[in-house]
């Protein structure tokens, strides 16, 4: 398991969505925070992103032309209020563009870091512009050549999960659950609970194949399964509700070794390091509390019972979450 793998292991479909908001506004945080000085249309910023270039000194990433990370921080500030800041036609030009650059970005091989970056950004544009006309680009890089760039579609796709056109890229999702890279099939799984219908037969049935896979896929898999409607990961989560299996379990994965500086170099080649160690308690907090939500979405007695115990748990955000599930399910019940 990578260290990028590691960083993803918790992006589960309880917290996706506010996790891809911070994620795309990273190149705000990383690129400063000064205006660009003029107003000009979210298509000329589209452009200068599409020319950025960057390099990495002393692990921070300092762009070699200002005016294009000032024109990612611009349009992501546009995003963020999307509905007020950007009038109809300029989204629909504006995703054209964007379509245009991710449809030439999923066509390229060995992508430095730098082009990787832009990649993701402009992906995940695509999917916060809120507009049906990018579900097909998106879908159309779930087949590029580089693993980041099929998991930057996936999560463009969730950010348009809510449209009724993105329900014609669940073929294309179910499709990746069997890719060749481990962080692209979990976020497959997530991203098929957040997008397919409650009780969609196919993505229950591929999610459920994924239940006999490695235990990062099947927790993934059981909290997609939950939101579907589907008890046929209830074992799982009911494993998951257990602090005692948290607490007993280690985290394996291999770690970059060595910080070359170098951001041509492709993860796959740095030298790494194999790294064994607990669970730690915020990420033991993070999966139970997704499990908890994942329980109440199905409403078993099992499940529920389960998530009571957990009203005295060690941690008070557990306990808090398990109480207040628990005092939801005795007023539905009431009712």
């Amino acid at each position: 398991m990578t260290a990028s793998l590691m960083a993803r292991l918790f992006v589960v479909p309880a917290i996706l969505v506010s996790v891809l908001v911070v994620a795309l506004m990273t190149v705000v945080i990383l690129f400063g925070w000064s205006g660009i000085g003029e107003r000009v249309t979210a298509v000329k910023l589209i452009d200068r992103i599409a020319g950025a270039t960057g390099d990495k000194n002393q692990g921070a990433l300092f762009p070699e032309n200002k005016d294009v990370w000032l024109a990612a921080q611009e349009l992501a500030e546009r995003l963020k209020n999307r509905d007020r800041e950007m009038k109809p036609d300029e989204i629909e030009l504006a995703v054209q563009r964007l379509g245009a650059i991710c449809s030439e970005l999923a066509r390229q091989e060995n992508l430095t870091e730098a082009a990787r970056r832009k990649s993701v950004f402009v992906m995940l544009a695509l999917g916060r512009m809120g507009s049906g006309s990018g579900v097909a680009p998106l879908i159309a890089a779930l087949s590029a050549k580089d693993a980041q760039l099929r998991m930057a579609a996936l999560r463009g796709l969730v950010e348009l999960r809510d449209l009724p056109e993105t329900q014609s890229a669940m073929p294309a999702v179910i499709t990746a659950m069997d890719d060749a890279s481990p962080e692209v099939r979990l976020m497959a799984c997530a991203a098929a609970g957040q997008i397919a219908v409650r009780g969609d037969a196919g993505a229950v049935r591929a999610l459920t194949d994924k239940l006999h896979e490695d235990r990062e896929t099947r927790w993934n898999a059981a909290l997609a399964l939950a939101r579907l409607g589907s008890l046929a990961a209830k074992d799982e989560l009911q494993t998951m509700l257990d602090r005692g299996y948290w607490e007993q379990a280690r985290v394996v994965y291999e770690a970059e070794s060595a910080t070359t500086g170098d951001s041509t170099i492709a993860p796959s080649v740095a030298p790494t390091t194999r790294v064994e160690r607990p669970f730690s308690e915020t990420q033991i907090s993070t999966i139970m509390l997704a499990a908890i939500d994942a329980a109440v979405e199905l409403g078993d007695a099992e499940l529920m019972n389960d998530v009571a115990r957990l009203r005295s748990d060690a941690s008070p955000i557990v306990r808090d979450r398990a109480i207040k599930a628990v005092r939801r399910a005795q007023d539905s019940a009431d009712e």
